[in-house]
């Protein structure tokens, strides 16, 4: 997946058109359960106890259980869910005649011809959104009405890689990318776990 987000970071440099990224909120519980799923959970009483609602719900029922109607995150199905509700949506998003269209090769990668005419291109990796290309940024007020995000900004870290930008003449932006954060949290995790 760094590969597909520094290939679309890349394309956002040649084609003048810049990158931009944002989160999904809470991704794995967007989409609701499909309605023929039954799924009961038990609530642990000090959750219960702390929510007047739930209390007033349980209220004479021992031992009560719940429908569970969003995925929730950890479970081993959450992430496909995910992955076809923001795939069902962004396809549902109309600019004309045009809508998104997934790449066969790439995963949860997206795209589309924008409103400048050429194409815009969105990576998604979980919960982490990248969007690159001429006209781009015009894509985001409408993944936003389909899909919760974060606001979108340019990009900075993605994944624990740091990526910098300096323009070098009319033509040319030299980009830096920077793991030295990444690099030093493995080497900490690696000796914390030494026997």
């Amino acid at each position: 997946n760094m590969v597909c987000i520094r290939s679309v970071i890349a394309y956002g440099q040649i084609s003048n058109g810049g990158s931009t990224q944002a989160d999904a909120e809470q991704a794995f519980i967007q989409p609701l359960l499909p309605d023929d799923e039954y799924i009961y959970i038990h609530i642990p009483q000090e959750i219960i106890d702390g929510h007047p609602d739930l209390q007033a719900a349980v209220m004479g029922v021992k031992c009560p259980v719940f429908r569970l109607r969003r995925p929730l995150h950890g479970w081993s199905r959450s992430g496909n869910i995910w992955e076809n509700h923001l795939a069902q949506h962004l396809k549902s998003i109309k600019f004309g005649t045009d809508s998104w269209k997934a790449f066969d090769t790439w995963p949860q990668t997206f795209w589309k011809i924008g409103s400048q005419g050429k194409p815009a291109i969105l990576t998604v990796y979980v919960d982490d959104f990248v969007m690159a290309g001429p006209g781009h940024a015009d894509e985001w007020d409408s993944i936003k009405s389909v899909i919760k995000t974060t606001k979108p900004d340019k990009v900075g870290c993605v994944l624990g890689v740091h990526h910098s930008f300096t323009k070098m003449g009319k033509t040319r932006t030299l980009t830096k990318i920077d793991m030295t954060d990444y690099v030093k949290s493995s080497v900490e995790m690696y000796q914390s776990t030494k026997g």
